[in-house]
């Protein structure tokens, strides 16, 4: 991201090249697989943690500060050869927080006994978050449509010597605000099968910095005011059409924006749990917590 790159065409190529190697090693392993007596009895996925921008969205490379579809849309391919004789795909959205679950359910695992028992000596056995997706992937159950929810706090300049090794420059850090929180939801009452993405960034109070080592000093935050994005996935599915900006062409009437607010609060509430021993003095607040 920090890095630009004057050839994109090259650049593609390379990462294109990366993902062929990736695929080769991965066949090796799975053939190898093949020759053991571990095959019927093993679960194999294929995902991946992230995508690339790749110069999309006016140049913008890697995976950081955006939920674009290019950074979040990855690969998710279960196999086993008992349980899948033949291949099956669904167009159903879902996230990473739903693998667990998932894997236990093929597994035959109880997924809230497994739990009890971990809350025998473990002290952070929580509930997953995440859905059990086995009766869908197996054809035992039909498709539904609930909210994702992606949220990011990576801020990959802190900690790091962000210098430019042959100028020895610092380089510009990403302003505020950079902490997302995004769902992926339909409004089957307000525009029926209608998917829409819809982007909180946000100045993160967990994240303020405030002085220290001089009891003299004061240090004050200043909150930067939140941004939004909003996609209609069906009529943009590229992203372009930001429908919250103030020089929107169809901007985003204001039932539509309340809706999509309360589910981002009901999903932030659902899901962005925190440990129960995490210091419960420091800001706690969501990006939808005033």
């Amino acid at each position: 991201m920090y890095l630009p790159q004057r050839d994109t065409a090259s650049y593609r190529q390379f990462y294109y090249f990366l993902m062929a190697e990736v695929s080769k090693h991965s066949q090796r392993v799975y053939e190898h697989l093949k020759k053991t007596s571990f095959l019927e009895n093993t679960i194999v996925v294929l995902t991946s943690d992230h995508g690339e921008m790749l110069g999309a969205h006016g140049g913008m490379m890697q995976k950081w500060y955006n939920a674009y579809q290019e950074t979040l849309h990855v690969p998710c391919v279960i196999s086993n050869p008992r349980l899948f004789p033949e291949p099956r795909k669904t167009e159903v959205v879902t996230s990473h927080v739903d693998l667990v679950p998932t894997l236990l359910g093929l597994a035959g695992i109880d997924a809230d006994a497994a739990r009890r028992e971990l809350a025998r000596d473990h002290s952070e056995a929580q509930l997953l978050v995440g859905r059990d997706l086995s009766g869908l992937v197996l054809g035992r159950e039909s498709e539904r449509h609930e909210p994702i929810y992606f949220m990011t706090d990576d801020n990959v300049e802190s900690g790091l010597q962000m210098t430019n090794n042959l100028t020895g420059q610092a380089f510009a850090g990403v302003i505020q605000p950079k902490h997302i929180e995004t769902v992926v939801t339909r409004l089957p009452e307000l525009t029926g099968d209608t998917p829409w993405k819809y982007s909180c960034y946000s100045d993160n109070p967990r994240f303020f910095v405030g002085a220290a080592g001089n009891t003299d000093e004061v240090a004050t935050a200043r909150f930067i005011p939140r941004e939004y994005e909003c996609y209609d996935l069906t009529e943009d599915p590229l992203e372009t059409r930001n429908r919250c900006s103030a020089v929107a062409a169809q901007p985003l009437s204001q039932d539509i924006r309340d809706a999509l607010d309360k589910v981002l609060k009901e999903q932030w509430e659902k899901k962005r749990l925190l440990p129960q021993n995490l210091n419960r003095n420091a800001p706690t607040k969501g990006p939808l917590r005033d």
